[in-house]
C-alpha cells in the first residue's frame, strides 16, 4: 500500500514528480495489487524508482518501476550505497578531505 499511497499523495503536488522507494521486497498484506499501483502511477504520470535492499525478488519490483517510467536498482549492501552517495556528494561539492567518510 505504500507505493499506492505515495503516488496518491504526490499527484496533487506542483512541479516535477516521482516516487522513490527503498524496499526489502516483502509484501505486508497489501490491499492494492502491483497492477493497481502501475495504473494509478500512469494515470498521474508519476514514475516510480525502486531501490531493493538485500536479497529481494526483483521481477515484480522491476516491472512496477519500468511500467511507470521509473527504474529499479538493487543494492546488496546499504552501507556501500551510503558510502557511494557520500563520495559523490564530496566530489560534486569539490571537497578534497575525507571527513565525510570517518565514523563519528
Amino acid at each position: 500500500d505504500a507505493l499506492y499511497e505515495a503516488v496518491n499523495r504526490t499527484a496533487p503536488q506542483s512541479g516535477a514528480k516521482c516516487v522513490i522507494s527503498f524496499t526489502d521486497g516483502e509484501d505486508n498484506s497489501s490491499n492494492y495489487t502491483p497492477e493497481q499501483v502501475i495504473q494509478i502511477a500512469k494515470k498521474y504520470s508519476i514514475p516510480i524508482f525502486i531501490i531493493g535492499v538485500g536479497s529481494v525478488d526483483e521481477n515484480e519490483l522491476r516491472n512496477i518501476a519500468n511500467s511507470t517510467g521509473g527504474a529499479y536498482y538493487s543494492i546488496e549492501d546499504i552501507f556501500i550505497f551510503t558510502s557511494s552517495l557520500l563520495y559523490k556528494n564530496t566530489f560534486i561539492n569539490g571537497r578534497s578531505d575525507q571527513s565525510a567518510f570517518t565514523e563519528q
